[in-house]
């Protein structure tokens, strides 16, 4: 997981190599603040449930691509769930609803081959829209 920068008092972390569930819990277990989580891609058919972190008072879901579906279906009665056809449209969602003390972090649980060659990308992308 890579701090890329903070604006407004938000924090931004890119952890696009977290392509399953297992990684995001330990991503998420850094943090003792609200995280909006951009989550999607390929789905993996795992259990998206462990992706919510308790500790994590006001956390957020925003998902995009092939998983979004599945993902809303599992989290969105435990945490606010949105959905989105793209990482760009997620973003700009997180980047909107993102308060001061808020993270928000990349970390997609699932793999980005369905849009993107490979995390590395995915990670460029978000980058450069922060910085933007």
């Amino acid at each position: 997981m890579e701090w890329v920068g903070s604006q407004q008092g938000v924090d931004f972390y890119d952890d696009s190599k977290a392509t399953n569930v297992g990684a995001v819990v330990k991503a998420l277990d850094n943090f003792e603040r609200p995280v909006l989580l951009l989550a999607g891609g390929r789905d993996k058919y795992g259990s998206y449930q462990r992706c919510t972190n308790p500790a994590n008072q006001g956390e957020r879901i925003v998902s995009f691509r092939r998983s979004r579906s599945r993902m809303f279906k599992e989290l969105s009665e435990v945490v606010s769930t949105h959905v989105f056809n793209d990482l760009p449209d997620a973003f700009r969602e997180a980047v909107a609803h993102a308060e001061t003390g808020d993270v928000v972090l990349l970390s997609p649980a699932c793999s980005s081959f369905d849009q993107y060659e490979s995390y590395a990308i995915e990670a460029t992308i978000s980058n450069r829209w922060l910085v933007n």
